[in-house]
């Protein structure tokens, strides 16, 4: 991540200085410029999320408009408004400094490498704005795939460090959608660039198609979310993890590797739901599922199965004694009581551990 964004920064700083402070005047007195900088900024905080995606991440409605700067205007303007947006946008949604700069430095080279290809194949001569014909239409669809490229490996390279997995084990996941996704966004690209052209005043309109897409994708995300998820505690629902525990053991027998599961009971929960009512004991229950939540790795799954039992699944798991200490620290976050209405809940957890490959060959009998 360290050396994504330095290399973005370096590249930033280029396009800037390629530009001169007498044409960054000149386009900081086009409304065209401003109108699209508040289009990418709302398209960056509305991002298409998928079902494989967790809220708030996917790919910014921002893209069409980003990549028709590309192609009329070159990389430097595209990148310096995109880098503006992505600072507004992470700024609004309080991202920490350094994720921020990530990001402006994803975009700004994923946004280079389009804009080599492109002029590499139809060199551009002359002021900006310029329009591809028909002909050169084949050129930006190869600087839409190189952007495509880029982009994702760029940001799997950094899930992958997050979440300290290998990277060929996050290279396909969700690839499809992705796919279809990214090429809807960049296709209204080249019409943007037509309205662009014509008149300011096209461009707006395409808000409206933007945030149809958008809201219908935001229904299909609940609606998965919904169908996989508990909705007392948020935590994954049994379908959830036995979707993840089977890939993750696929994945751990091709690589040789083990997969530990957790099976928590909580110890005399039935004594608090009759002593203090359901709904203390739900409120205890969502209290177990934070804790359970804060207190595991990035990666891991932390699943609700019913009533006070939980899950908890490591896809990347080094021995019995690693999950016996991770076990541990879970039984001790537990430990501590948890106060409700002006009462103390000291709770107590069972904790059974079961290994693939040693223990059982398939999630079922794990």
């Amino acid at each position: 991540m360290f050396v994504t964004t330095v290399a973005g920064a370096g590249l930033l700083f280029l396009a800037t200085r390629e530009l001169g402070p007498h044409r960054l005047l000149d386009l900081a007195g086009e409304p065209l410029l401003w109108v699209l900088l508040v289009l990418i900024v709302v398209g960056e905080l509305r991002p298409l999320a998928t079902t494989d995606q967790p809220p708030g991440s996917g790919v910014p409605t921002a893209l069409p408009f980003t990549f028709a700067l590309v192609i009329t205007y070159g990389m430097p303007v595209a990148a310096l408004l995109q880098a503006a947006a992505t600072a507004v946008a992470g700024t609004a949604r309080r991202h920490a400094p350094h994720r921020v700069a990530f990001n402006a430095a994803q975009y700004t080279l994923s946004l280079g490498v389009a804009d080599a290809v492109l002029r590499l194949i139809h060199p551009v001569s002359g002021p900006a704005p310029w329009l591809p014909t028909g002909v050169e239409l084949p050129a930006v669809v190869l600087a839409g795939v190189a952007y495509f490229t880029v982009n994702r490996i760029l940001v799997l390279c950094a899930v992958a460090m997050h979440e300290r997995v290998p990277l060929s084990q996050v290279m396909c996941t969700g690839l499809g959608k992705q796919l279809f996704v990214n090429g809807v966004m960049l296709s209204l690209a080249p019409l943007v660039a037509v309205a662009m052209v014509h008149s300011v005043l096209y461009v707006p309109l395409f808000a409206f198609p933007l945030s149809a897409l958008y809201i219908g994708a935001l229904l299909l995300v609940r609606r998965d979310h919904q169908a996989n998820h508990d909705q007392l505690t948020g935590l994954a629902n049994r379908t959830l993890l036995s979707q993840r525990a089977h890939r993750e053991i696929d994945n751990a027998a091709h690589r040789g590797t083990e997969v530990g599961l957790l099976l928590i009971d909580l110890d005399r929960f039935k004594e608090v739901n009759d002593t203090f009512g359901h709904a203390t004991g739900d409120r205890l229950l969502q209290a177990v599922a934070r804790r359970l939540a804060h207190s595991v790795r990035p990666g891991d799954l932390v699943a609700r199965l019913g009533g006070d039992e939980f899950a908890v699944l490591l896809p990347q798991v080094r021995g019995a004694a690693f999950a016996a200490e991770v076990a541990a620290r879970l039984r001790d976050t537990l430990a501590e009581p948890v106060r409700i209405d002006g009462t103390d809940f000291d709770l107590e957890a069972s904790i059974g551990i079961a290994l693939y490959p040693h223990d059982a060959p398939d999630f079922a009998l794990l």
